[in-house]
């Protein structure tokens, strides 16, 4: 019996040993199975294309921390494509196209920027001071802010910091009485006076091109620019059409008999329809005119009450333009039903001098009340953020913005908000 068990204790031992030894010789002939010869990946060694679909699931505060773990991680996570689901729903005055600025760099810069905007986290400086009180416009082109002052225009060279030079670039001079409004087109300002009259510049270089003297009867309050024609508007209650070419020898095109004051204009992007802003006495606020045609397309603004003119307009496209006024309400208004679409009313019932849009869900208000721009989302029906500008107590008449700062014309300066700081 001791014999047995020990023959058959010695074939299974035998049957172990040569099991062992099998799988030995497997093993070393596919080296693959085996778990302390697998190759090893760590974490920072997967690929670009894993780190991309990882970060969808992470927030933008934790995108944050992983750009101080490394060189890489930073490269990464700043990567534009990362950033651009957060950014992209963001309020604050976005480029004319869709890619990153050149004033922020990246969508991360500007996601960073935006948050400004909705928080007002800002900074302010004066850049102008005037000893008497004015009614200032302005328009920027490109690297340079133009501010009227009086009957000049002056042209400063915005810097990096976006702050202006101490002296202007240029002065465009040659308006006998005070500059009203002005408008930039393909390197031409075309301004008009409180005289009636009309001229134009050379913005690159500041040349005085032309003066069409005494176009109307009254103040040239409001103009711009259709093709190689100047379309302006005046309290003497006309629309006028005329030549930008100076050796035209017809200077006046059309006369178009509105009405009522004007008080703004604007021409769609297509150069087929331009909306014409009145003070609303006589019949509606706004006039829709076909400049080629010479025909009157309609009114819009039946609602408005007698007198709450419109103060500024803006295209935002062929058929969408957005007005505003003294009725304290900001309107959308489609031009293929000449229907208002949607409106936004100021929460202090103050008069809107002035508006700018980014034809996306973006819009600026100034206001007449202490120097108060609402900043709004045209998805809601209330202002996002609002700021107080310094210590001032004038309208906000004109302002332009960009991603990173807003300048504001007042009666006794220029102010500039900084939203790029940190």
């Amino acid at each position: 019996m001791e014999r047995a068990s020990q023959s058959k204790t010695s074939k299974s031992g035998s049957r172990r040993r040569g099991g062992k030894s099998a799988q030995s010789n497997r093993t070393r002939n596919n080296p693959v199975f085996t778990d302390s010869e697998s190759p090893s990946c760590g974490v920072l060694e997967l690929p670009d294309d894993v780190w991309f679909v990882i970060f969808r699931y992470l927030s933008p505060g934790t995108l944050c921390k992983l750009c101080r773990v490394s060189k890489r991680f930073r490269q990464l996570a700043s990567a534009d494509c990362v950033w651009l689901p957060y950014e992209k729903d963001r309020i604050f005055i976005r480029p004319a196209d869709s890619r990153p600025s050149r004033d922020l760099g990246s969508i991360k810069e500007r996601y960073r920027v935006s948050l400004n905007w909705e928080n007002g986290h800002r900074r302010e400086y004066w850049m102008l001071r005037y000893n008497h009180r004015m009614l200032p416009w302005l328009q920027k082109n490109e690297d340079s802010l133009l501010v009227s002052r009086g009957n000049v225009i002056h042209q400063f060279t915005i810097q990096n910091n976006g702050r202006l030079r101490d002296r202007p670039r240029a002065d465009l001079r040659g308006m006998p009485t005070d500059v009203t409004r002005f408008v930039i087109h393909n390197d031409i300002v075309v301004s008009g006076s409180r005289g009636g009259d009309v001229s134009t510049w050379e913005a690159s270089s500041g040349v005085h091109l032309m003066l069409y003297k005494n176009v109307h009867d009254s103040d040239t309050q409001c103009l711009d620019v259709v093709d190689n024609v100047i379309v302006s508007g005046s309290k003497d209650k006309t629309v006028r059409v005329l030549s930008l070419c100076p050796e035209d020898d017809e200077k006046i095109k059309k006369i178009f008999n509105i009405g009522d004051r004007m008080w703004s204009l604007s021409a769609s992007p297509n150069g087929c329809t331009v909306a014409a802003g009145t003070a609303g006495y006589n019949n509606p606020a706004i006039a829709l005119l076909d400049i080629s045609s010479g025909e009157f397309l309609g009114h819009l603004g039946h609602e408005h009450k007698r007198g709450f003119g419109v103060l500024d307009m803006k295209f935002e496209s062929a058929n969408i333009l957005l007005t505003c006024g003294h009725d304290s309400y900001v309107r959308m208004w489609d031009l293929r039903t000449h229907e208002c679409v949607n409106q936004w009313e100021d929460k202090f019932d103050s008069t809107v001098y002035c508006l700018q849009s980014d034809d996306q869900n973006t819009m600026l208000t100034g206001t007449a009340r202490h120097g108060l721009v609402r900043l709004w989302d045209k998805r809601q029906q209330h202002d996002v953020q609002a700021y107080y500008s310094g210590d001032q107590n004038s309208p906000v008449y004109s302002l332009v913005a960009n991603s990173r700062y807003m300048y504001l014309a007042m009666d006794m300066g220029l102010d500039l908000v900084d939203f790029s700081v940190r």
